[in-house]
């Protein structure tokens, strides 16, 4: 410490009276009311052991070149040691998460992770200077220090967001994207049971519609794939997680996500779409956090799982349509329950259960399929199948209010 330059005994000091300061009663307690407002002292030994770790990646980093060689002292030292045989044993990673003895390295490290933690003014900075560190740790350190690591739990919500891979959009869940990484994307007031599983088209015509004119060869499946895709970055940022997590939540095989996001990327190529698509679902989340009441779509999902439209209403949903009677000939009341478990649930009619069901054992009606299409698809619809989907919205909100029952209501 005596040879240090007086700047960095400076900086060491002043990092010292902070350290102290949040030590105070008065910012502790301001900090349980606002604790995103200042990075955590577990952040902090947090992004000191991944500069360590990560060695010499962040070395443009430190503050001044003495630093850096102190920090190399250590750091070099580390290396060599975690990659020397040893046997099986967790004590070969705690000198990873072990404070140095030496005193400067312990400051110069600190100081540094402090500069990084608040030169960072908001996310998209933070994630530009820690991401690089990440990635070089898990293409260069020992695999088992970058599990050691990513495996921690006390990763403040910021700085695992910082740290996650992300691909096209999405988070990933490579080898090192364990449990504590997996985190929401972005802070939601809405949960990701209240995310439907195919965007609605109203929300899709006022937030994407423009954007789609900008994809090359759009056509009726983009806009299928944009509206899966949109539900699944939605479910990303209010639980975290892969999209194939994301999938899970929102009861989509796994299949059909990946099919839309691989159509999806070859479509948006090398362009700057995925950021644009990520700009816009960020636009259509805040619509979501402003919302006075919103929608558990998943209880709906559950609820109606096994429903079936009886026919008496059918019949009357379908009373004086000119082809009321063709429909019921070919198609009984499967028709209208697909419609109906469609519009209530907010989902793709094709993962219906009751039409998985039917295509699965090949007992469903011919053309059903064909049929749906071409009620949901706006150009397909004349005046007969706009006046029954305008019915069966309105009866789907008496199924919606079976969804919404307690368990008391629905028991008599």
């Amino acid at each position: 410490m005596a040879a240090m330059p007086e700047e960095d005994h400076q900086r060491l000091l002043g990092l010292q009276h902070r350290l102290d300061a949040r030590l105070s009663p008065r910012r502790i307690d301001t900090e349980r009311l606002q604790p995103s407002a200042v990075p955590t002292f577990q952040d902090l030994v947090h992004v000191a052991q991944l500069i360590k770790l990560s060695w010499p990646a962040g070395k443009s980093l430190v503050p001044s070149d003495a630093l850096a060689s102190v920090i190399d002292s250590h750091a070099s030292h580390l290396h060599a040691a975690l990659r020397t045989p040893r046997p099986r044993s967790s004590s070969r990673f705690s000198m990873l998460w072990a404070a140095p003895d030496n005193s400067a390295q312990c400051g110069a490290l600190l100081v540094t992770a402090d500069e990084v933690l608040h030169s960072a003014s908001d996310p998209a900075q933070l994630r530009a200077v820690i991401r690089p560190l990440a990635r070089f740790a898990v293409e260069h350190a020992p695999g088992g220090a970058c599990r050691s690591f990513f495996n921690r739990p006390g990763f403040s919500p910021t700085l695992a967001r910082a740290m996650v891979r992300r691909a096209h959009g999405f988070h990933t869940a490579g080898p090192w994207e364990y449990a504590n990484l997996r985190v929401a994307s972005r802070d939601c007031r809405f949960s990701a049971e209240e995310v439907p599983s195919h965007l609605p088209q109203s929300w899709y015509d006022q937030y994407f519609a423009d954007f789609a004119d900008g994809v090359p060869h759009c056509n009726l499946y983009t806009v299928r794939h944009l509206r899966r895709a949109a539900s699944l970055k939605l479910v990303e940022m209010a639980q975290g997680g892969s999209w194939v997590q994301c999938a899970q939540a929102l009861d989509i095989p796994e299949s059909r996500a990946r099919s839309a996001l691989t159509k999806l990327r070859g479509q948006f190529g090398e362009s700057d779409l995925w950021k644009r698509f990520e700009d816009i679902t960020e636009q259509l989340a805040r619509h979501l956090d402003d919302l006075p009441q919103r929608v558990n779509y998943t209880n709906r999902r559950r609820t109606l799982a096994g429903w079936k439209l009886p026919r008496a209403d059918w019949s009357a949903l379908i009373e004086d349509l000119p082809q009321g009677r063709r429909l019921t000939a070919r198609y009984g009341t499967t028709l209208g329950t697909v419609l109906i478990w469609t519009e209530a649930t907010q989902s793709d009619y094709l993962l219906c259960p009751l039409l998985q069901h039917l295509r699965t054992d090949g007992t469903g009606p011919a053309h059903l399929t064909d049929e749906l299409s071409r009620f949901l698809a706006p150009a397909s619809q004349d005046r007969t199948r706009r006046a029954l989907l305008q019915r069966i919205a309105q009866y789907a909100t008496t199924v919606e209010a079976l969804c919404t029952r307690t368990p008391e209501s629905t028991s008599d």
